[in-house]
């Protein structure tokens, strides 16, 4: 299955097919970008991040720390539980504006450091 958002044509109307879930399964201090495999997909095979999927950070207390290399466009950032880190002379865009929580675990935590620049936006730019 491509994981890049398709067009759909359904009786005349074009719309742009939902992003899929990736949920990262990347050690301590692992790095993000489309070469490593940290992903897991919904089918629970590995795989690398590919722009345009969901980003799923499960409840996991021992990876905290995630560098970003590059620019990577998550659709959505989900987090389950835990306090995640990110970091990295890089780019983090965001293309819906959103960050969600999975869970009510009223502890999750996110942070950015390092000089990461993140861009949150609606629509396909994400500026």
């Amino acid at each position: 299955m491509n994981k890049i958002a398709k067009l759909l044509a359904v009786a005349g109307f074009i719309g742009v097919a939902q992003a899929a879930d990736l949920t990262w399964t990347g050690t301590e201090s692992s790095v993000w970008d489309a070469a490593a495999v940290n992903w897991q997909d919904a089918n629970g095979t590995a795989c690398a991040w590919t722009d345009g999927n969901t980003a799923v950070f499960p409840a996991n207390g021992t990876v905290t720390n995630i560098t970003v290399s590059g620019e990577v466009k998550p659709y959505r950032l989900i987090f389950a539980g835990g306090q995640w880190s990110f970091g990295g002379n890089s780019t983090l865009r965001v293309t819906d504006g959103r960050f969600g929580q999975k869970s009510v675990d009223s502890t999750v935590g996110v942070t950015f450091k390092d000089g990461l620049t993140v861009r949150v936006g609606t629509g396909a730019a994400g500026t």
